[in-house]
């Protein structure tokens, strides 16, 4: 079965909780690992962006390359930066 994974034609971002549901993977196994974190940092300094930070009311990480929607519509879920997905997609991060 094919699944389609939105990408958001605004920035470009794609949906990464679509992407984890069909390779059945999940984001916070991916996000936690160390070499992830230090993929995420290294590349927000590469795009002169800030570096990844807490949320203090949700403690979800917000940044400019990862981004977090509640809310039950078609944007919620994790969008991520286009080099991100690539990276997520070459992950061997599973349940």
């Amino acid at each position: 079965m094919i699944s389609a994974i939105a990408q958001r034609k605004s920035d470009g971002y794609i949906n990464a909780t679509a992407m984890c549901k069909a390779a059945g993977k999940k984001w916070n196994n991916y996000y936690q690992n160390d070499s992830t974190k230090e993929y995420l940092e290294a590349l927000a300094v590469d795009l002169g962006l800030d570096v990844i930070v807490k949320n203090p009311v949700t403690t979800i990480p917000a940044t400019a390359l990862v981004q977090v929607f509640q809310g039950g519509n078609a944007t919620q879920g994790t969008w991520v930066h286009y080099e991100i997905a690539v990276d997520l997609g070459k992950s061997r991060t599973r349940r």
